[in-house]
Parts: C-alpha cells; structure tokens; sequence
C-alpha cells in the first residue's frame, strides 16, 4: 500500500507513478482532479484500473479522464449502510463501464420504485432500495444499533434515483431530491449537470441554486475545465445547439479550479451552493 499525507492530486500523481501503483480508488472529484493536473498525461498507463463511486458521474468526463491519465475506470455504487452492492468490470467495454454503475453483487437486489411503492419495470426510473448480505445492522445510537427504516419485504431506500437496464445493469441518476425552484418552475439539477457535463473541454461540474429577489433562485454551475475555462455563452450555446431546454440553461458560470469537498473527498453541495452565491454576489461576474 501507498500513502500520501493528505489528498494533494499533484502529490497523488506522482506517488502512483513513482511506485508503479496499479489499483486505487477514488470518488470521481478526485479521480477528475487528477485528469486536469499539468503533468496528467499518461501518467497512469501503469495503473490496471481505478475504481470511481460515491458521486456524481458522466460518461463523457470519466471517459476523456482515462484517456489522458493512460489507464480505466470501474464504476461502483454502494454507501455505508449497503456497502458496495454493484459494479463494473475491467472486460466490460467503455460503454458499459463508463455510462452505468454496474450489476449487483451475489445476493445483493436493487430495484426501482414508483412514489406509490410499485416496483418499476425495466427501463423506468425510480426511488432506488437495496438488500443484499452486505446491508448494515443498524445505526449506533446511545451504546446500541438502531434497525433502519426498512421496506417491509427488507429493502433500505438509499434515497437515489436509478434505472435499471436490459443488460443487468443499473445506472444511478442522483438524488430523488435535487432541484432548483426558479419562479415557480422545478428545474432538475441532475439534468442540468448532465447536459452541462456532456460538452467537450469541462472536466466537473455542479450545478447549484443562488438566491434571488424577484424569482427564489437562479441556476449556476460551478466548472472546472480541462483546458480554457469554459464561458458562459459557449455553455448555453452547445445547450442550444442539442435541444436543452432554455428555461433549464445555467444564468452563471463560475469557473473554479476544483469543486469544494467534504472530509473524505466528496462533492460538498453545501459549500458549492455557498461559493455560488458569493460568486454570484460580485458585480460582473457571470
């Protein structure tokens, strides 16, 4: 095993390359970090493969990461009340481990729900539940577990939106609830990231609600760009030209050069949300 001080992408880089590191894991903020470093191309080639999970991911950012880095993605999915319950694999092809979050483990179930509890076929999207082995006992709550708030056939809603797909597979679309209320009018923030994230040159992006007198809140997204910062018009331009809708396109832009993280390297909505409206605050600013 090889350790770092602390999470430093420049640091991480060169600590893999230099021991000829050949498996890590890592949340996409911080695989995606990696990808935009000066000295990131082919740097992994030696790396077999990284394994991504615990956020946010599109296909066509992880895709452009591994090809500079020089190594593979494996997409997860799993949270610490069901650890690790599916994933890819290194002999899937880059459709499959690049666009989907894999199959379950043996023993693990995952399905899609409708809001009335009715289990979805495949191909719709749902609220996603789980059980499986690796499902918790309970939270620690006054010296003992405390049973979660299970389905009464055993299932854990993990709070996700999810699909599954022909292939066995599943793919997670976000949060159930992750929206921005813009005059009265419910604008879907996984949506919006989707879209965004699909245009060439952005590495990450978060999109992120900032207040406003008149309309409650106005959509922003915080970008970080793999070359020249990303503007504004060349955002909703490429949105135009694919059919988004314009009601859903972005009133800021803000590039950063990294998206704000929690403790163990997750995307911090509530500190992006923050960053966003100070941003957003500053005359002239876009």
């Amino acid at each position: 095993m090889v350790c770092i001080e602390s999470w430093k992408p420049d640091a991480a880089l060169e600590a893999m390359a230099d021991h000829d590191v050949r498996w890590t894991m890592l949340v996409p903020t911080m695989a995606l970090q990696l990808s935009v470093r000066p000295a990131a191309a082919g740097k992994l080639t030696g790396l077999t493969a990284m394994t991504v999970g615990g956020g946010p991911m599109d296909a066509g950012a992880l895709g452009r990461a591994e090809q500079v880095l020089g190594t593979r993605f494996i997409r997860v999915f799993g949270m610490s009340e069901c650890l690790g319950h599916t994933t890819t694999s290194p002999s899937d092809d880059a459709d499959t481990r690049l666009a989907c979050d894999g199959r379950p483990f043996p023993g693990t179930e995952v399905r899609a729900v409708a809001d009335d509890g009715r289990v979805l076929a495949v191909g719709e999207v749902g609220a996603a539940q789980v059980r499986g082995p690796s499902l918790f006992v309970g939270y620690a709550r006054d010296g003992r577990p405390q049973p979660p708030g299970l389905t009464p056939d055993g299932f854990l809603p993990t709070g996700d939106l999810v699909r599954l797909n022909p292939d066995g597979t599943i793919t997670i679309l976000g949060r159930e609830k992750q929206i921005i209320i813009r005059g009265g009018r419910n604008i879907d923030i996984n949506e919006v990231e989707a879209a965004v994230a699909r245009i060439p040159g952005i590495a990450q992006v978060c999109v992120v609600p900032v207040p406003d007198e008149m309309l409650g809140e106005r959509v922003a997204a915080l970008v970080v760009s793999a070359g020249s910062p990303v503007t504004l018009a060349e955002i909703t331009g490429r949105l135009e030209a694919d059919g988004f809708p314009k009601a859903k396109w972005p009133e800021f832009v803000f590039p950063v050069p990294d998206l704000p993280q929690n403790r163990v390297g997750k995307l911090s909505r509530p500190d992006a949300a923050r960053m966003a409206a100070e941003l957003a605050a500053v005359p002239g600013v876009e």
